[in-house]
């Protein structure tokens, strides 16, 4: 048996097989309906031990036998008998989450920091956050992540979402060419942190290590470690890379990120477009909401980054989660784009 063959049926001792009882099941399932001598002789498991292996797969649902006296077994099909062990372990699993709600004796709290180690749970741990975005995913990727993640930020473009990535230099022209037009990207010269940040709620920094040829990564969404890796983020990995697909002219670009925001909105004024916004966001009096017209920014690096949203005769200054000096702090943005000679539609302001 290869190694892939023996990773393949191994797997089915997680599924309450024994390993002669794999054997034997793989053995039905390749050779077809045999007898007990005619399994133990393919099987290689021994004759005394084959009448009692079928009967505890025939209780398990694996296995399924002929009546009469010249008994003939047969293998369920390998879908059939797996989608039965689902459903016993979905069952188990709402059996045991009610137990344990029932007998909790503590309330839960989210660490501020989790640590992942291997790459398989990294990737799942990215893919995770991708998939649960709704607003923005401001990323950098290897070539290696990039293609494991690619049809789950596909997805995300799909939906709406506001999708940049920075690249470097072991990505292949030829594989940028099949992402969506719609996914910001900038190409990085040299390599750093490969990152996500997910809506400014939620970050993963990959760490490459030395000592581990696997490295390990930082998840986290207290807000003010996700303001330290965005700041890292537009300093180190944004500002030194080179536009490759610009934002996207198309309808309710979706932001929460007040550097990202801005950056759209220059490339956009820059291209000549008039724009106008729906704000959410906290001024000094509490929540608010805001449809009006976006005038323009004001960049101090590494101080602000603010822009300006006109409703009726007053603009109001806005700026990050963490922002003092603005009027409105973002909460989140969708902006839209017009052409000289098109109008967007405004709404109210709500007083701030």
């Amino acid at each position: 048996m290869s190694d892939e063959e023996e990773d393949a049926f191994s797997y089915l001792s997680k599924l309450g097989l024994t390993p002669y009882e794999i054997k034997i099941y793989k053995t039905l399932l390749i050779y077809g309906p045999k007898s007990a001598t005619e399994t133990a002789k393919l099987s290689r498991v021994p004759q005394p031990r084959v009448y009692d292996i079928f009967e505890s797969l025939e209780s398990k649902g694996a296995v399924e036998v002929s009546p009469g006296k010249k008994k003939i077994y047969r293998a369920v099909p390998v879908d059939n008998f797996i989608d039965r062990k689902l459903i016993e372990i979905k069952d188990y699993k709402q059996r045991i989450q009610s137990y344990i709600e029932k007998q909790k004796k503590f309330k839960e709290t989210a660490p501020y920091l989790w640590m992942i180690k291997n790459n398989f749970q990294i990737r799942e741990k990215m893919k995770d956050v991708i998939t649960n975005s709704k607003y923005e995913i401001i990323t950098s990727l290897n070539y290696e992540n990039l293609r494991y993640l690619k049809r789950y930020f596909i997805d995300a473009v799909k939906k709406g979402l506001t999708v940049v990535l920075v690249v470097f230099p072991d990505a292949e022209s030829d594989f940028l060419k099949t992402l969506p037009d719609d996914i910001v990207i900038k190409k990085r010269p040299g390599s750093a942190s490969q990152v996500i940040i997910s809506d400014r709620n939620d970050g993963i920094i990959n760490v490459e290590s030395k000592e581990d040829s696997e490295g390990y990564a930082l998840y986290f969404n207290e807000s003010e470690l996700i303001h330290i890796l965005n700041y890292y983020f537009y300093h180190t990995i944004w500002g030194p890379s080179e536009i490759y697909h610009d934002f996207p002219e198309k309808p309710d670009l979706k932001f929460t990120t007040a550097w990202l925001s801005c950056e759209a909105i220059n490339s956009f004024l820059k291209r000549s477009y008039s724009i106008t916004g729906s704000l959410e966001g906290i001024g000094f009096n509490g929540p608010v909401k805001i449809n009006g017209t976006i005038t323009g920014t004001d960049l101090v690096p590494g101080f602000k980054q603010t822009f300006f949203i006109k409703d009726g005769d007053r603009i109001y200054s806005v700026g990050g989660k963490t922002a003092r000096m603005e009027d409105i702090k973002l909460t989140n943005l969708v902006i839209n784009i017009w052409t000289p000679g098109e109008r967007g539609k405004l709404g109210q302001n709500v007083e701030v």
